[in-house]
């Protein structure tokens, strides 16, 4: 017996043409019905004035009706949480550089959430990292969900991924994720900065950047709120961040941060680059030497072989980090 399969799409392509001689008769309904509806109003309107006037009346609907839908939308689309349903209630991450090994990074994010309507399952994060080396991806640190790392890259190098609660929030329902980024910058390519652009309803934000003490920042360290892309680099407004010496650390805390708009804290580094250069040829010269090393007695080359390729320092291509 032959199965006959119907999808959406075969539909579409063998029933396309009638859809849409449909939809154009619709239209041309409408239209018939406004001018019949509308006729005699307009007739009586030129009557009363002038061309002119009539054209001004309606250029001026037009603009007034353009702008108010405009912010309808917004105003809808920030009501209702745009596609992924929830509002963010508080934002905070902490981006460190280690101590003894100024490749290795990481970023510690905690972030609420306040379902917005009914069975909300899905957050959507993004980031792009500027060095390169290994970037594993997220991580989550709690048993809220689990992270869908999707391996896709847009034009811009935004890196996108989705964690998938355990259970479906209803309407008022919060959850709080937290998650880890661990970075290593083998090519020393990290600009100094950390960021986060707004998208969607964010009632809290708060950064903190933890530098080590054997490299501290050069100048003063500052905070910028930018410009959305693609003219991030225009200031819209920016200010000096005091260290704190105890911690080694600046903070940037934002109430009611804007929609489209860049926070970051930005700061200039001196050499970072060369001990970057100097730490990863220590590490190369280092496995080299055991590369080169003869079995010991007693020890199998199977084992040999095991041990190298557990020490030996894995490269993950170019990665681009500032959340999103």
């Amino acid at each position: 017996m032959r199965e006959l399969l119907v999808t959406k799409d075969s539909l579409n392509s063998r029933f396309k043409p009638w859809f849409l001689a449909a939809q154009a008769g619709q239209v041309l309904l409408r239209l018939a019905a406004a001018a019949i509806t509308a006729g005699p109003i307009v007739l009586f309107f030129l009557k009363e004035h002038s061309v002119l006037t009539f054209a001004l009346l309606i250029c001026s609907l037009a603009i007034i009706s353009f702008f108010a839908g405009y912010w309808l939308h917004r105003w809808h689309d920030a009501r209702s949480g745009g596609v992924f349903g929830y509002r963010i209630t508080s934002f905070k991450k902490v981006y460190q550089i280690d101590e003894q090994d100024v490749r290795k990074h990481s970023e510690n994010v905690d972030v609420e959430l306040a379902a917005l309507r009914d069975n909300i399952r899905i957050y959507e994060g993004r980031y792009r990292w500027s060095g390169s080396g290994m970037d594993p991806g997220p991580h989550l640190l709690d048993n809220n969900g689990f992270i869908n790392t999707m391996p896709h890259v847009d034009d811009n190098g935004w890196r996108r991924f989705y964690v998938i609660f355990n259970r479906p929030l209803r309407l008022g329902a919060k959850i709080t994720l937290r998650y880890r980024f661990d970075l290593v910058d083998l090519s020393g390519t990290f600009r100094p900065f950390a960021a986060r652009t707004v998208h969607e309803r964010n009632d809290y934000l708060e950064m903190r950047v933890k530098f080590p003490e054997k490299f501290p920042p050069v100048g003063a360290v500052v905070a910028c709120m930018r410009a959305p892309s693609p003219v991030a680099d225009k200031i819209m407004s920016e200010q000096k961040l005091d260290l704190d010496p105890h911690t080694n650390s600046v903070l940037l805390s934002v109430p009611k941060p804007r929609r489209k708009v860049r926070y970051s804290i930005e700061w200039s580094w001196s050499g970072y680059a060369e001990e970057c250069a100097r730490l990863t040829a220590a590490e190369k010269t280092s496995q080299a030497s055991l590369d080169s090393e003869p079995p010991t007695a007693g020890q199998s080359m199977v084992d040999f072989k095991d041990q190298k390729s557990n020490t030996q320092v894995g490269k993950i291509p170019e990665a681009r980090m500032n959340d999103g």
